[in-house]
């Protein structure tokens, strides 16, 4: 039986996150999996993993939604859009309410600009009470803060801090905003 456990993949401060998914029990899986971890230089070559692990066919439906997730992450990496929300959708159509699915085809619209639909994507992952809650509300934070909200910004970063209060990221991105003089409501 193929285990998944969920990981945050930290981009860039200012990019969205991705999380990524690992396979165990399929090499080319775990293969496809680590190369979201590297520099995006390499993604082109890692992406013959992903492939193979995909044309295995004892791959389960869970494990095969996880690779293409996996995938997309690394044509988001590579600014192949159309080629990562492709995986997304399919992830979506083998899992329906995928929340690791929505967080990254959330950050391929917020990539090409579709902030709205990015925002909905983040907004859905939460709503599935996704286990990695935290990026969700971090990307919504930085789509937030690209339509000139930063309340909402800001709140978005409070929460991601809350769900998750040792990384450093969401606490900078909290006590930035802190220093202008940002508070919740009470």
């Amino acid at each position: 039986m193929r285990a998944i456990a969920l990981t945050t993949l930290l981009l860039t401060l200012g990019t969205a996150h991705a999380d990524n998914l690992v396979v165990t029990g399929n090499p080319d899986a775990s293969d496809c999996y680590r190369a979201t971890m590297l520099p995006d230089a390499t993604a082109v070559a890692s992406l013959t993993s992903c492939n193979t692990a995909l044309n295995t066919r004892r791959t389960t439906r869970t494990a095969r939604a996880s690779i293409l997730v996996n995938r997309g992450i690394l044509y988001n990496h590579m600014g192949e859009y159309a080629a990562a929300l492709k995986d997304f959708e399919a992830a979506l159509e083998l899992i329906a309410n995928f929340p690791e699915a929505y967080i990254n085809r959330g950050n391929a619209y917020f990539y090409t600009g579709q902030v709205g639909r990015a925002i909905a994507d983040y907004n859905r992952a939460i709503q599935r009470r996704s286990a990695k809650r935290h990026t969700a509300y971090f990307n919504r934070g930085l789509a937030n803060e690209s339509r000139k909200q930063p309340d909402l910004a800001f709140a978005d970063f409070v929460r991601a801090n809350e769900l998750k209060p040792d990384w450093n990221l969401a606490a900078g991105r909290v006590e930035h905003y802190r220093k202008q003089g940002y508070t919740l409501p009470n």
